[in-house]
């Protein structure tokens, strides 16, 4: 059977390594370098990252979108979901 998500967004949806029910999204696919390169000439809007319940269709968005904050792609070890949030530092 087919599970409509609850909201959608027309992002990429990917399955987080290490485990079968949730997948992510995130709102840009930037390289770090590059972001930095947006920082230092006067900010990047920021990122968004969503988790999607693939058993239950539900969308999760766990931050508010912040001025020069950015994810990686989540991870599932020993029952907790790991990501890197870096924040932007203009020099």
């Amino acid at each position: 059977m087919i599970k409509k998500f609850n909201r959608i967004e027309g992002r990429c949806v990917e399955k987080i390594y290490g485990q079968n029910r949730f997948g992510y999204s995130r709102s840009d696919f930037e390289d770090l370098h590059d972001l930095i390169k947006w920082a230092e000439q006067g900010g990047y809007q920021g990122s968004e990252l969503q988790f999607y319940d693939f058993y239950t269709g539900d969308v999760y968005k766990p931050f508010d979108k912040k001025r020069n904050v950015v994810y990686s792609a989540p991870v599932y070890v020993d029952n907790f979901f790991y990501f890197y949030r870096e924040i932007l530092i203009k020099k």
